[in-house]
């Protein structure tokens, strides 16, 4: 089919002038301050991205749709498998909406990062700069935004429709277009095919989970690339797919303004509009908790003293948030874990918290009132009044307008930042955390994306056992008694530019104890934790007990259970408590009764010292404890192997031993270990075999009494001449 030509194109109208918009954003020069906001959102975006990676949304998603993905070059965050172009952005966005942790855009009722931020990571290719991704961003948030505006999102509320679902494809495919470079013959195809696949109701409100909610991200994200495409290869679509007879004002804009849709355009941007989540949940309640917290906190109010906690919302957000099933968008438990916790995180969702009799109790006491007065400047403006009446009759109130994040009382970068660690930190380092967010802080100036991306994948693994994810049991195999329990084979890692390991060929018998050692970025980690696929490899494969290690999905998980993983930064779930921690992958993953999982998991905190510590808060615990609770929460699954990944670098020198001596006692229980360690006297103590690595490569390996009274190499002898002579 021929290309568009000049003279089929409308000559005027609002698709026409988005359509120019977006093919011509190349050329926009915003103020300083719209530049820094699109920064301040992509940093919280990644966090959102990044939290969703530990989600079952997000797990399934990947499993699911990179099991129908083409070949592509595209992240998906999470895994360092990469995939087409519409994949990654499906499964990045729904990650990015897996908890209600992502931005929320005030006058159109959508969630704009979720879907607009995915689509430019997955289409960034090298060939886009850094800037262009910021201003792709921008346009994709005009678009989306002003769609949403001009069909009056209250009116789409009582119709059904959920505003993110319908008009996120168009933020999705704004951006797509933008990063394609597309003209704007071509982009007005685009927003034509786009609004082809328009859909979404809010019937994803009501599965109890958040998964539909994270799936009106995915659809919309992937859609928005695929018209994009189609586009770009000649596919033509309605012309004037506002504006027309059968258009979406028509269709769906039973209160439209079309003016809406180019108000301001390229003097307003609505990035500006958008707000930044400081508590997790739907942005209707934000302000309620904020004022309630308020009160608690200038009252020193406690939960015994409450009586009752009246909540004046517009008309329109109580019909959002009204006892939904969905705890993140119901406002009665949003309040009940605020006033109980003073916080409402991601851990005031998990199941059991949601459950929990005492936030049942408190939930009863909250009264939720329409206010009409409200209702006349919602949804730009979100006042919220609370009253909490205590026992003894007294009152207190607490009137908001503005909630913290939103338009008119915005998040700085530093407490952007503060958010973005929270909601990372079950994930990131630290130093993951602070050299991520320098990356964006200064994306501006940055040649591509390319950096950033390479460094999310790899920061972002999936490092822990899928809590919520049903695992299927293992179909029993045939196992012959010679076979090695671990068997690598020509295996090659490359991160970009860099080659990690080098034809690396390694097998370890079971009960068998082999410790890694060399020089910092040697490859050790890396060799260890493609063992479970925390890291995936170039080339080669990798056996457990004669089973190839796949990429991903069901059989990945049912042997990574089987394979027991102790970090140097012990990943303990910081708001569960240490017997919390140990009895948690047995009763989700392997289906063990709570008595069961309880009884296992004391013994294992005995056998590691740290029994009396079971009731506590990992924070409350020395770094040795921690660590010696990880080794018993890794062993609660009755592993085959044992992987320690440098398991004593990050405690104080006088709790090494600890650790060191636990390890020594299961490596005398003939439990196969892997252990990639800087401690010489464990190697020589503990260790059956000794590799020793530098350079990517496998230089020597022998018994450990050999290795160190008469190494076989040269740059053996110089390593082992500085570690144990300094």
């Amino acid at each position: 089919m021929s290309a568009t030509t000049q003279s089929s194109l409308p000559a005027s109208g609002p698709t026409r002038d988005l359509a120019d918009y977006v093919a011509d954003v190349g050329s926009l020069n915003p103020p300083p301050e719209v530049m820094e906001r699109a920064r301040v959102v992509v940093l919280d975006t990644i966090g959102a991205i990044v939290l969703g990676t530990i989600q079952p949304a997000g797990r399934i998603a990947r499993q699911t749709q990179l099991s129908l993905a083409g070949a592509g070059s595209s992240y998906v965050f999470g895994t360092e498998q990469r995939s087409d172009v519409a994949s990654a952005a499906f499964i990045n966005a729904v990650q990015c909406h897996a908890h209600e942790v992502d931005d929320s855009h005030f006058a159109s009722l959508t969630h704009p990062a979720s879907t607009c931020l995915p689509a430019i990571l997955a289409c960034a290719d090298g060939t886009m700069t850094a800037r262009e991704a910021l201003l792709a961003l921008i346009a994709g948030y005009d678009v989306q935004c002003r769609v949403a505006a001009s069909l009056d999102p209250r009116v789409l509320h009582d119709q059904g429709f959920m505003p993110l679902a319908l008009c996120g494809v168009f933020g999705s495919a704004a951006v797509a277009a933008a990063s394609l470079r597309l003209d704007g013959a071509r982009t007005i195809d685009v927003l034509g095919l786009a609004g082809l696949q328009a859909a979404g109701t809010w019937a994803c409100a009501t599965d109890g989970t958040h998964m539909s909610k994270a799936f009106m991200s995915g659809f919309p994200a992937r859609n928005g690339i695929v018209s994009a495409l189609m586009a770009r290869n000649g596919f033509r679509a309605p012309q004037q797919i506002f504006e027309g007879r059968d258009g979406m004002l028509s269709a769906f804009g039973k209160n439209s303004d079309p003016a809406l849709l180019t108000k301001d355009l390229g003097s307003y941007f609505e990035i500006m509009g958008t707000s930044i989540k400081r508590h997790a949940c739907g942005g209707p309640i934000r302000g309620a908790v904020d004022a309630l917290l308020d009160i608690i906190k200038t009252h020193a109010v406690r939960p015994e003293q409450i009586a009752r906690i009246t909540v004046e919302l517009a008309v329109s957000a109580c019909v959002i948030v009204d006892s939904r099933d969905d705890s993140t968008i119901n406002l009665q438990h949003v309040m009940s874990v605020a006033a109980l916790d003073g916080v409402v995180g991601v851990a005031q969702h998990e199941p059991e918290r949601v459950a929990a009799e005492d936030v049942r109790a408190m939930r009863g006491k909250v009264v939720l009132i329409r206010s009409e007065e409200f209702e006349k400047v919602w949804p730009t403006v979100r006042p919220a009044r609370v009253t909490v009446t205590l026992a003894d009759g007294v009152e207190h109130t607490s009137y908001v307008e503005h909630a913290v994040g939103s338009p008119a009382n915005p998040l700085s970068w530093d407490q952007t930042y503060e958010k973005y660690s929270n909601t990372t930190k079950d994930v990131f380092t630290p130093a993951d955390a602070r050299r991520i967010a320098d990356r964006v802080s200064s994306m501006e100036t940055a040649r591509d994306l390319d950096e950033l991306l390479v460094d999310l994948a790899r920061s972002s693994l999936d490092r822990e056992a899928s809590p919520g994810v049903a695992v299927p049991a293992a179909h029993g195999s045939v196992r012959a008694a010679e076979t090695p329990l671990v068997v690598l084979q020509g295996v090659n890692k490359h991160f970009g530019a860099t080659h990690a390991l080098k034809d690396i060929d390694l097998e370890i018998n079971r009960g068998e104890v082999v410790v890694v050692i060399g020089p910092s970025g040697s490859g050790k980690s890396t060799l260890c934790r493609t063992i479970n696929r925390l890291e995936t490899i170039t080339s080669g494969t990798i056996s457990i007990d004669g089973v190839p290690l796949p990429l991903e999905g069901k059989e990945l998980n049912r042997l990574r259970s089987n394979i027991g993983m102790v970090f140097q930064s012990f990943n303990l779930f910081a708001h569960k408590t240490i017997l919390e921690n140990v009895m948690l992958a047995p009763t989700l993953v392997r289906h063990v009764s709570r008595k069961e999982a309880e009884a296992r998991a004391l013994e294992l905190l005995a056998k590691v010292g740290v029994e009396d510590q079971a009731r506590k808060m990992p924070a409350q615990l020395s770094g040795g404890q921690q660590q010696r609770a990880a080794i018993a929460r890794a062993l609660a699954m009755k592993p085959e192997v044992m992987l320690f990944d440098e398991p004593t670098s990050a405690l104080d020198p006088e709790m090494i031993n600890e650790v060191l001596d636990v390890m020594q006692a299961l490596a005398a229980s003939g439990m196969t270990m892997v252990v990639v360690t800087h401690e010489m006297g464990f190697a020589r103590k503990a260790a059956d075999r000794v590799v020793f690595m530098d350079e990517g490569r496998i230089v020597e390996e022998a018994a450990p009494e050999q290795f160190f009274s008469a190494p076989k190499t040269e740059r053996a002898r110089n390593f082992l001449s500085k570690v144990l002579h300094h």
